[in-house]
């Protein structure tokens, strides 16, 4: 991730009063992260939403990369993300339609169907491709990646996948691909807690999820990546998880 300006504006950092109607001290902070439009893998490519990195914000908790497309007709092209290098991270690959061939350095080569997660540990170093396939006529879903504390920095590159059974409650449905919530968790190995799930939730339902997650530290962020109104597709909502928070 490189920043391709040649003279950035200098921006001073301050603490500045509150704006009228925020929200009172010791609430949760709550930010709208607006993407932005990027072509992957070049510029006649198919593009992506990426909501991270920005400039005003490069992380949240241990995600460091946020990526959302389609539903997009891909049958003239599609995804076509030639070999490339990763270190020192993870990526998570979910998709709502569509299907994608990984290939990598480590012998790994697996087909990304909808509902089913693959995570790939970069660890000490991988490199790896993504195609859609040839019967893809529509593709959609999102690619996150998480970064590795340092203990698991060099670990061994891997590939695991697992495909969540349905977590069912009035007016919403739950898909947990990693860590642990609303009494479900996901085999996969993250090397610290944090939580992936595609959460689908109908108009007017609430969804409280206090105390059924994975216990994270105090003061790391979580976002909330929104597919479908009313957030605007592609915008990520952090919040702080040493306090319960309610999803409507």
């Amino acid at each position: 991730m490189s920043n391709t300006e040649a003279h950035p504006a200098e921006r001073v950092c301050a603490n500045e009063p509150p704006p009228p109607g925020a929200a009172p001290a010791g609430t949760p902070p709550l930010e709208m992260l607006p993407p932005r439009e990027v072509p992957l893998g070049g510029p006649r490519a198919m593009g992506v939403r990426r909501v991270l990195p920005q400039r005003e914000r490069s992380l949240v908790g241990a995600w460091c990369f946020l990526d959302s497309y389609g539903p997009e007709d891909v049958a003239a092209g599609g995804m076509r993300v030639a070999r490339h290098p990763h270190t020192g991270l993870a990526t998570v690959s979910w998709l709502f339609e569509g299907r994608i061939d990984h290939l990598d350095s480590a012998g790994n080569w697996a087909t990304v169907r909808p509902g089913e997660v693959h995570l790939m540990n970069a660890g000490a170093g991988i490199t790896h491709q993504e195609f859609s396939t040839a019967d893809t006529g529509v593709l959609h879903g999102v690619q996150l990646w998480y970064a590795f504390p340092d203990r698991a920095r060099f670990s061994e590159p891997s590939l695991a996948s697992h495909r969540p059974e349905p977590v069912l409650g009035p007016g919403y449905a739950a898909l947990v691909f990693a860590g642990t919530l609303l009494g479900a968790s996901s085999p996969i190995r993250t090397h610290l807690p944090l939580t992936g799930a595609d959460l689908r939730l109908e108009p007017g339902a609430r969804l409280d999820a206090r105390g059924s997650r994975r216990a994270a530290p105090a003061g790391i962020d979580r976002p909330v990546m929104a597919d479908q109104p009313p957030w605007p597709i592609g915008h990520v909502r952090p919040t702080v998880v040493d306090r319960p928070t309610a999803v409507h």
